[in-house]
């Protein structure tokens, strides 16, 4: 047994008392700090993977487009109308980062406003904060006398920290609240058992001894000792309300940590029901100011209310004060709303989502709360965890939000990643622990049992399941954080120089499709309503917007095609009467274009293709596995004639298709016609 490991007869304690970690772990922190390094170059490069259109839409996208004055995609979590958003968190998280730059760019005239920039540093903002965990992680261990080496190591090198946790996704701050809950959970748990403890050990001494002198000295002692019914409570309101208002479901994931926080210490003659209400008492009336607070900001930053109005006390409970935690509740408890987002089964977290997340994390997990029920319903009650122990702590942490969560009909996997500390702590060792079916020999190690060779029991070579959690997570963070929709932020970059090279007064039309939303935040052109421009003669205007962009999502190919015509007549009407220029580009996944350049409809469509962009996998418009050219032939047979033509084929659809498309000129007695 590792002399960090915990000793304590608790059931996670029980499941991995044999382990035998490798030299590389017992010894120093290198692959943990590789990892750490690793994790701030990705962000850096950056990763041109797009995980879910939420990592823009509920934060960068909003602070960006309030901050730079930049055109932006505001979503309908922000409508002014029903805002189910908060607009503290994001603020508290990047206003700050981003108001400095554009300090910057106001005080010596630079243009830090390019796609990589406005990228890279609010995911370098999030990058920072995921540190919160490998930090929190570490304090619970050091705390509880756990391995934090074997700990830290799996974290890091998690796809969840390398591209989620890194991307300005509201789950992201949602993870960083949790754990710094756990952790300041733990740390008032064992300063009030050291406390109570000390106390109690001051005490029978103090009614032992005789002397008057040493009990004066004892009396002083126990004079000194800290406070700690209430201690944190100050600390715990903040990290409520701040998660609260970031996403509502926090509540789920803090139900546990809080709870023990009321409860430690309860069985002392110290803590009573009276300190327990007390304490809640204490919660709540640091909370209540911080939560009006939050109000008052989302009232004013949405219209609700102005300063002037609140100076007046011209203030109205039903309509001067926005309550965003409220309204998202009140819209996820409708099916019908849920309904245009996507239902999934209820058991999709538990199911999917966890083992997409986690992996052989996910297996070990389900393992050990196999043994667990085994153990319960043997009754071998001494073999569990103690009500007010760490590890009950985090194994609540753990199935109350996910059972909370999965009541809700729409499931996504990065939902749970606030899950990803109780996961690592409490089933981080199992994937060293491969030692099922070894017998301890008298020197310490472990070898394969008679049992084991015969393949009977588990694993026959410790150190397997360690290596594919690497390749598994080294294949995920390839696949999210370079792959998955990758070439939308290489369109961003185009786009940006199609912009800067077209001529005044022309206009440039983009249409999408099986391609998540473009971020316009990135694009860095001025805001058209508020931004004023001099002429010549002093008089200020405004520029009309020269920049459209047409999401179409899954639309089928004759949907595009009706949809290109309509936008080029318009344009060509525009050009003619207005004298006003126009590019019109689409932007396809490879998968797609052969059906584009086949359709009839479009064959009335002239196009250009200006830009190929690899790699780019598109989910909802996957590879087909033979050309066109092959279809009737027997897939064997082609596989062996030409395995360069198929193999080009299919890689030729990794890649996302910018096109500039117009109409085909028409010739009619000798003459060309548009």
């Amino acid at each position: 047994m590792d002399e960090d490991s915990d000793s304590d007869p608790s059931v996670p304690a029980m499941l991995h008392r044999v382990i035998r970690y490798p030299r590389f772990v017992r010894s120093d922190l290198t692959v943990y700090w590789i990892a750490v390094v690793l994790r701030l170059v990705l962000t850096l490069l950056p990763q041109s993977g797009y995980i879910h259109p939420d990592e823009f839409f509920q934060s960068s996208e909003v602070v960006i487009g309030d901050i730079f004055n930049v055109e932006n995609s505001k979503p309908w979590e922000f409508k002014v109308s029903y805002p189910v958003r908060s607009i503290v968190p994001i603020y508290l998280v990047l206003g700050a980062p981003l108001y400095f730059l554009k300090l910057l760019c106001d005080l010596f005239d630079l243009h830090f406003t390019s796609p990589y920039i406005l990228l890279v540093v609010p995911r370098l903002v999030f990058c920072v904060l995921s540190f919160v965990t490998d930090f929190s992680i570490y304090r619970i261990c050091k705390l509880e006398g756990e391995d934090y080496r074997i700990r830290l190591l799996v974290l890091s090198t998690s796809y969840v920290m390398l591209t989620y946790a890194t991307r300005s996704f509201s789950n992201s701050i949602e993870m960083a609240l949790v754990s710094c809950l756990l952790s300041c959970v733990v740390s008032c748990k064992h300063k009030t058992d050291h406390t109570i403890e000390t106390w109690e050990r001051l005490n029978a001494k103090f009614h032992r001894i005789e002397n008057m002198r040493e009990k004066i000295s004892l009396a002083r002692q126990m004079k000194k000792l800290p406070a700690y019914q209430y201690q944190g409570a100050f600390t715990l309101a903040v990290i409520i309300v701040l998660g609260t208002f970031n996403r509502p479901t926090f509540l789920a994931f803090g139900l546990a940590p809080v709870f023990h926080w009321l409860y430690r210490g309860m069985g002392t003659k110290h803590v009573t029901l009276y300190h327990f209400h007390m304490r809640i008492l204490s919660l709540v009336s640091c909370a209540l100011p911080l939560a009006c607070v939050a109000i008052l900001s989302d009232s004013l930053y949405y219209g609700k209310t102005t300063l002037q109005a609140l100076l007046d006390c011209n203030l109205y409970i039903g309509y001067s004060f926005t309550v965003t935690p409220y309204n998202f509740v009140k819209y996820n408890m409708n099916p019908k709303n849920l309904a245009q987002h996507g239902l999934h089964p209820y058991l999709t977290h538990t199911v999917i989502n966890l083992p997409l997340l986690y992996n052989v994390l996910a297996v070990m997990a389900f393992v050990a709360v196999c043994k667990i029920m085994i153990v319960a319903m043997r009754k071998q009650w001494n073999s569990l965890p103690r009500v007010q122990s760490t590890h009950f702590l985090m194994l609540l942490s753990l199935f109350t939000p996910l059972f909370f969560l999965s009541l809700f009909p729409h499931q996504e996997p990065r939902f749970i990643i606030p899950l990803t500390l109780p996961m690592v702590f409490l089933f981080s060792p199992h994937i060293y622990a491969a030692n099922w079916g070894m017998q301890e020999q008298a020197d310490g190690s472990y070898r394969l049992s008679e049992r084991g060779k015969s393949g009977v029991a588990g694993i026959s070579v410790a150190g397997k399941l360690i290596r594919l959690w690497f390749l598994c997570n080294m294949s995920l963070t390839l696949v999210f954080g370079f792959l998955h929709q990758a070439g939308v932020y290489s369109m961003v970059k185009h786009m940006v120089g199609e912009m800067h090279r077209k001529p005044p007064a022309t206009e440039i039309h983009l249409v999408t499709t099986y391609t998540y939303t473009m971020p316009l935040s990135l694009l860095a052109i001025p805001n058209y309503q508020n931004t004023l421009y001099l002429d010549k003669k002093g008089k200020k205007y405004r520029k009309k917007q020269d920049f459209f962009t047409y999401e179409l999502g899954s639309a089928t190919t004759r949907q595009l095609c009706t949809k290109l015509s309509s936008i080029l007549e318009l344009n060509e009407k525009k050009k003619s009467e207005q004298k006003l220029g126009y590019k019109t580009f689409i932007a396809l996944p490879g998968s797609r274009y052969s059906n584009f350049v086949t359709y009839p409809t479009c064959m009335n469509i002239s196009h250009t293709i200006v830009a190929s962009i690899f790699p780019h996998v598109t989910m909802e418009a996957l590879p087909q596995l033979m050309p066109a050219s092959m279809h009737g032939k027997c897939p064997y047979a082609s596989a062996w004639e030409s395995p360069l033509q198929m193999l080009g084929s299919l890689l030729d659809q990794f890649k996302i298709v910018l096109i500039q498309v117009q109409p085909s000129p028409v010739i009619t007695g000798g003459t060309r016609k548009m």
